[in-house]
């Protein structure tokens, strides 16, 4: 008698169990990276806000830009 087809109950045989196992971590494997928060690299981003419009917030090193107004961003002090 073969491990794999020996019947549980009700037709369900071990080899069901066995992939609707793996289908199941599987599933929630890609479920969890697709949903998982992103980290923000922090050494690429700062906090800085618009002297014209006053808009505050985390923007890119490089950005000079504001993105409401389009005024120049400063760096945030604290």
């Amino acid at each position: 008698m073969d491990l794999m087809t020996t019947e549980l109950l009700a037709g369900i045989q071990v080899w069901h169990l066995v992939f609707g196992a793996i289908g199941l971590l599987v599933t929630l494997m890609i479920l969890q990276s697709l949903f998982r928060k992103k980290d923000v690299d922090d050494r690429l981003n700062v906090r800085a806000w618009c002297s014209a419009c006053g808009w505050k917030g985390i923007a890119s090193k490089y950005q000079r830009k504001c993105p409401k107004c389009g005024g120049e961003l400063q760096k945030d002090a604290g």
